[in-house]
């Protein structure tokens, strides 16, 4: 899952520093052809490179080449990092969009020093591997800050070299084997629910019942150190679902803290299916809840999953914050939303088989057709192919969430008559061939406009132009029509999350910014 915003630059032309021997090849950071926006040129002491903006929160993002310009062949990979006294940066390349090589920067000093200031080029060995003339190249990092928000390391780099070698290439570590059939939950009715206490567990984390309103056998409350600047690497629960329906997944994990400061004790670090840890955190104090806020983008994170294996992975990351319940669910789904505050939620089978078995017909919606416009307060027909077909919809202005409609093929759906600000409604269609969704347009029925529902006008006219994306609260994507280059149109009333060009996050209440 990526979470910046991808920014090319204005010229197609590929520009590299190819040597002069054509058994070698260098590209220069600074010569990309494109980045994420949170690289900045971050050129330190005579090295010329590139880095992640220090913000005081770890950020991750992607430099890439468009196309490899050596020979086909087989290449030594030498990366060449800025080494830092304050932090460890995690990073991966990879070659035509397959991950060749993952690591960690070295201390500049051998171990962690807070209060050193070294700068140190080093090169880092990828490993020898296949490349082919125009193959792409991605390079990904993300910054750390171990000694705290005020100073970090933010995964400088000069450049990638690649040097001829006509031997064998360094082979990619054998895949791990499949886990027991009875260590797999499998997807049911579009959900895979697991109590967090089913992993194996060591360290500092305790298993507790002193919260009430837990389920299971109790909840995980971890007692170790902080580990705010990136994942410790240590202390992993580990869970193996089965996906049996292809399609977009939600993560969420009921959870406690009790904190009077909502921003603290708050947070683990969650990897789902292979896709970097993100700081995943709750605002909501002394209650069981669900909120799992990703820092990446402030939504709830969402995967497109394949059918088969796939492991969830949380590592540590605040004092004292406890975990109860995971849940992976289809996207529009509305069964988990009717039951998120029931912790008797049903943990998913492990007798390994999906329902159904064969081979899946796929979910298609039929109608209303691509481009249509609903007006509010009528109704309308909806229908779609498939197997076990549930209907829900989502318009993010009016306050409800993703909200069920029926199921079967055809169903008569009640366009709301209380949706503002983007005038738009999404549609899900699930069932046991995958999901499909469209967003239409909305009008108001008859003209007429009901003042007490007008959206509130937010006024960031300074930096609207650098506006990437927009979220509601819940995490929703609001519509990018909502925004011009000279203003905000109106959007919901309510909290709405603003993210800029620069990587930085903005939250305002009914137009106002709110302060962090």
């Amino acid at each position: 899952m990526r979470t910046t915003l991808r920014v090319t630059t204005a010229m197609t032309v590929l520009a590299m520093a190819v040597s002069a021997f054509a058994a070698e090849v260098q590209l220069n950071a600074l010569e990309c052809s494109g980045k994420d926006g949170v690289w900045k040129d971050r050129s330190i002491n005579g090295i010329s490179c590139l880095g992640i903006d220090g913000t005081g929160s770890s950020l991750d993002g992607d430099v890439w080449w468009d196309a490899f310009p050596g020979d086909d062949g087989t290449y030594n990979v030498l990366l060449g990092a800025v080494l830092e006294s304050d932090g460890n940066s995690p990073y991966e390349l990879s070659i035509a969009g397959a991950i060749v090589a993952t690591g960690n920067f070295p201390y500049a000093d051998g171990n962690l020093n807070c209060s050193g200031s070294t700068y140190r080029l080093e090169e880092l060995d990828l490993g020898n591997h296949t490349i082919n003339n125009g193959d792409k190249i991605t390079y990904w990092a993300r910054s750390v800050y171990p000694c705290g928000a005020s100073h970090g390391q933010y995964s400088r780099f000069s450049y990638i070299k690649f040097v001829s070698t006509g031997g064998s290439v360094t082979p990619p570590p054998p895949p791990p084997p499949p886990p027991a059939a009875g260590d797999l939950y499998y997807e049911k009715d579009g959900m895979i629910v697991v109590e967090c206490e089913s992993a194996e567990y060591s360290g500092d984390w305790a298993l507790e019942t002193n919260w009430a309103g837990y389920s299971g056998d109790g909840y995980l409350r971890w007692l170790g150190a902080d580990f705010f600047g990136s994942p410790p690497g240590s202390n992993e629960l580990v869970y193996n679902v089965y996906v049996c329906n292809p399609g977009t997944f939600v993560f969420r994990y009921r959870n406690y803290h009790d904190w009077d400061d909502h921003t603290q004790h708050n947070d683990h670090w969650v990897s789902v299916a292979g896709h970097h840890f993100e700081k995943t955190f709750s605002h909501l104090t002394n209650a069981w809840n669900w909120e799992s806020t990703m820092e990446g983008c402030w939504c709830t994170g969402e995967f497109d999953l394949s059918a088969g294996v796939h492991t969830i992975k949380i590592q540590p990351r605040s004092f004292d914050f406890a975990i109860d319940k995971l849940v992976l669910y289809k996207k529009g789904l509305p069964l988990f939303a009717n039951r998120e505050d029931d912790p008797d939620l049903a943990v998913s089978p492990t007798d390994a088989q999906c329902e159904g078995g064969g081979d899946l017909t796929p979910t298609v919606f039929v109608s209303p057709g691509e481009g249509s416009t609903l007006e509010m307060g009528t109704t309308v027909t909806l229908a779609g192919t498939g197997d076990n077909l549930m209907w829900s919809y989502d318009a993010d202005s009016d306050g409800e969430g993703v909200v069920g409609i029926g199921s079967g093929a055809e169903v008569d759906f009640t366009v709301p008559d209380n949706i503002t600000g983007p005038m738009l409604i999404t549609i899900f269609l699930n069932g046991n061939g995958g999901e499909a969704s469209r967003t239409f347009s909305v009008v108001e029925s008859g003209g007429a406009v009901d003042n007490a529902r007008r959206p509130v006008r937010y006024s960031i006219r300074p930096r609207a132009n650098q506006i990437e994306a927009v979220y509601s609260v819940k995490g929703a994507a609001l519509a990018k029509s909502a925004i011009t280059t000279g203003s905000l149109k109106a959007m919901p009333a309510g909290v709405v999350i603003i993210r800029y060009t620069d990587g930085t996050v903005q939250r305002l209440l009914n137009g106002k910014v709110l302060k962090k």
